[in-house]
């Protein structure tokens, strides 16, 4: 016995299933990218607290208490130093 909504159902979300496979790969590329361009980072700090934020996850209150800071210390420091960078 045929079931139609179930052979939809279960097509839409094969389809899904491979959009999700296909955006965890490039999540992976853009993963990959983040890691170089860390890793050139010459100020080890800077290095360090762009690592923690968005490799490791950590919050800006995390990083700030990590140095003894305030919880915005580590945001501020990266924001001269994109400044810096323009």
């Amino acid at each position: 016995i045929p079931f139609p909504e179930y052979d939809q159902k279960k097509e839409l979300l094969q389809q899904r299933l491979d959009r999700y496979e296909e955006i965890e790969k490039e999540l992976v590329g853009m993963i990959g990218d983040i890691e170089i361009f860390i890793s050139e980072v010459s100020d080890s700090r800077i290095r360090t607290i762009l690592r923690l934020k968005y490799i490791d996850g950590k919050t800006w209150r995390e990083i700030g208490r990590r140095y003894g800071k305030g919880p915005s210390w580590g945001y501020k420091k990266i924001e001269a130093y994109f400044s810096k960078l323009s």
